[in-house]
């Protein structure tokens, strides 16, 4: 897969479950909505019938919140770095998605079918970081406290 320097999209070939996988980078967010190929809307079977079968419960994998599991056997300075790391990639996609959602999405797909399908999940994606971001300051907060009184003991 080419990222951002490349400025383009990959088509790949159909993965185990037969699903065509699009490949794309965040940087280019635009430029492959508003070039969508007609064989991308094109739906293998497999997808079909994935699309049709009832939804598993949300799972959140993210090894952040691992690591904040066990944090207390580390330094809650390293901790903070890791969140404030985590902080500073959130500001960044949230940057993008209110790009798309002030821009990209209505201008690329307005009157297609998936317009306001894109749209729901654009706006899930937005009120999820924007909902991370809270947390991310609010446990940076907590684990600067811990950590001065820490010093202070």
């Amino acid at each position: 897969m080419e990222c951002a320097a490349s400025r383009h999209v990959t088509l790949c070939d159909a993965d185990s479950r037969g699903f065509i996988v699009v490949a794309f980078c965040s940087a280019i967010l635009h430029h492959w909505m508003c070039k969508i190929p007609t064989e991308v809307a094109t739906l293998t079977i497999a997808l079909q019938a994935w699309l049709k079968a009832p939804s598993i419960k949300y799972q959140i994998r993210d090894e952040l919140i691992l690591k904040l599991f066990f944090g207390c056997h580390v330094e809650p300075a390293i901790m903070i770095e890791h969140l404030q790391a985590a902080r500073r990639r959130e500001i960044e996609f949230l940057y993008l998605v209110n790009r798309a959602l002030d821009n990209n999405i209505d201008h690329c797909l307005e009157g297609m079918p998936q317009h306001e399908y894109v749209r729901a999940v654009a706006r899930g994606g937005q009120r999820c970081t924007q909902a991370t971001i809270e947390w991310l300051d609010e446990t940076i907060a907590s684990l600067q406290k811990l950590e001065k009184k820490a010093h202070l003991n």
